[in-house]
């Protein structure tokens, strides 16, 4: 995303990253998004170093979490076939290294696609819904769903001609990690959040001229004070719990840290899109490079 980090700012965001329940989630349990994150963004990087048949074979090990790829290859597929001479080669390589996957895979467990197919429909059965759903219900749910998908069509479809090195690029791709977060996978799959990453830098990159409007700096803060309240209560929380173990026994104040954590991805999003809506009303890409002396400490 070539964006201009000082080694604090670098450090920082390591840091906070690194502590975050989403990653700690997938490390405890041993999730497969932490691949797929890898993967995604090693793909990204060979892209912007226009080595697009590595990309390729990066996309292809990500596809492993398909509900998790879809969205950005989706993308990335009519970002390749808009310029196909220049950007063939991403496609070729991600067909072959896919089929590669499949037959190895057919190979060693010839049974598994009707087995996998039964195990998404039961899934669907015994665990909680999308976040969207999960949250706003059935109906208001799936347009909000329809809703997103419709804007990162739109969203992909400005962005097939940007490099990859662009900011419009870099913003599309970010929303459309996000979009499955929240429109594919589980409500309680809370390790796949670390696909908000990418934006949440983007965001902070461009956090002093986007506070510069008045509905985006409060939507600004009230995301940060969502991000915030984690570490902030988890810390009482703790703290709490060494001076006095017996204090804090209930389940609701042993959680408290995590409520806003199904909220992260919305806001996320919502600063996403305002930002490209607004760049695309001026006719400009979405945010500007700002010196590392300007970016958020």
């Amino acid at each position: 995303m070539r964006l201009t980090l000082t080694r604090t700012q670098l450090g920082i965001a390591s840091v906070l990253a690194l502590c975050s329940y989403s990653l700690l989630d997938a490390l405890v349990t041993q999730q497969l998004t932490v691949v797929v994150f890898f993967a995604f963004s090693l793909a990204v990087w060979f892209l912007a170093n226009k080595r697009f048949a590595l990309s390729g074979i990066a996309l292809a090990i990500a596809t492993i979490k398909p509900q998790l790829a879809i969205v950005p290859v989706c993308f990335l597929l009519l970002w390749t076939l808009s310029r196909w001479p220049q950007r063939r080669n991403l496609v070729r390589s991600l067909a072959i290294c896919t089929g590669v996957l499949a037959a190895v895979s057919m190979f060693l467990l010839p049974s598994w696609p009707i087995e996998w197919w039964h195990t998404i429909v039961s899934y669907r059965h015994y665990t909680v819904p999308p976040l969207t759903v999960y949250i706003l219900g059935g109906i208001v749910g799936t347009l909000m769903n329809a809703f997103l998908l419709l804007l990162a069509i739109w969203f992909s479809w400005r962005s097939r001609h940007d490099e990859p090195t662009s900011h419009r690029f870099a913003w599309t791709l970010a929303f459309t990690c996000i979009v499955p977060v929240v429109s594919l996978s589980t409500g309680n799959a809370v390790y796949d959040h670390i696909m908000i990453l990418p934006a949440l830098l983007l965001l902070l990159s461009q956090w002093r001229s986007m506070s510069e409007r008045g509905v985006m700096r409060i939507l600004l803060w009230t995301s940060a004070a969502v991000f915030a309240w984690q570490p902030a209560s988890a810390t009482i929380v703790f703290l709490i719990n060494v001076i006095s173990p017996t204090l804090i026994r209930p389940a609701t104040l042993l959680s408290a840290p995590l409520r806003t954590q199904p909220s992260m991805p919305f806001a996320v999003l919502a600063l996403l899109g305002l930002q490209m809506v607004a760049s695309s009303r001026h006719g400009v890409d979405a945010g500007s490079r700002r010196p590392s002396s300007e970016l958020i400490q």
